[in-house]
Formats: structure tokens, sequence, C-alpha cells
């Protein structure tokens, strides 16, 4: 059993060499799906917001942000799928960031997951 784990985790680490690099000039282009298989943070600035914003893949990544910068206002790759499911009006939108502002470690949340847990209890 051994040997398979070990082998696996050599053909991973292999995949990882040979993963093409990011540069800043490429961030723009790669999916959500590359994005989230990659370990990263991107800083965005909205000009709608107002506001600098960390899009991280995942939430390791808007951990770590938040060690390095607790000031940082962190969205997980999981967290823009939410937003983009709602759908939120301009206003909305403000009310989230304001929201991710004033509570640092905020998440938010499958509305989905919710909405299944509601109809359960009823």
């Amino acid at each position: 059993m051994s040997y398979w784990l070990d082998k696996l985790d050599e053909i991973l680490e292999q995949q990882k060499k040979e993963e093409t690099p990011l540069t800043v000039e490429s961030i723009p282009y790669i999916t959500l799906a590359e994005f989230a298989r990659r370990d990263m943070a991107v800083e965005i600035y909205s000009e709608f917001l107002e506001s600098n914003l960390w899009l991280c893949s995942n939430k390791e990544m808007a951990t770590q942000m938040k060690r390095d910068d607790p000031q940082a206002t962190t969205y997980t790759l999981d967290e823009l799928r939410e937003i983009i499911y709602l759908r939120p009006k301009p206003e909305e939108l403000n009310v989230i960031h304001d929201a991710k502002l004033v509570f640092p470690n905020s998440k938010i949340i499958d509305s989905k997951l919710n909405n299944k847990n509601e109809e359960k209890e009823n």
C-alpha cells in the first residue's frame, strides 16, 4: 500500500512541476476552474465599491491573507459564485461588501443550502 501512496505523491508532484506558471499578464485569462485548482489570491480594485479586495481561490488562501493583512477584505471563489447566484442589486452588493468590512471574518454562505434546510424545517 505504501508503494502506491508514494507513487501517487510522486505523480502529483510531477504534475505540479508541469503546471504552467502564471504571469501577471495571464491571470485575467485563466478560467475559474483553473483559479480554483491553484493556491492563489489576486488583489482587485473595484471602482464600483471604491475599495480593494482580495479574490482567493480557497478558504486557506483567504485565511492566509487575513494573517498577512488583517485589514484585507477577502472573498473566496465559493463566495464569488454565491454572489453570482444571488444576483444582488448594486445597493445590495454594497451592503454585502460593507458587512465584510465591519465583520472581517464573515463569510457569504450558500443560500441554496439554507433554502433546503428551511424547507426541511417546514
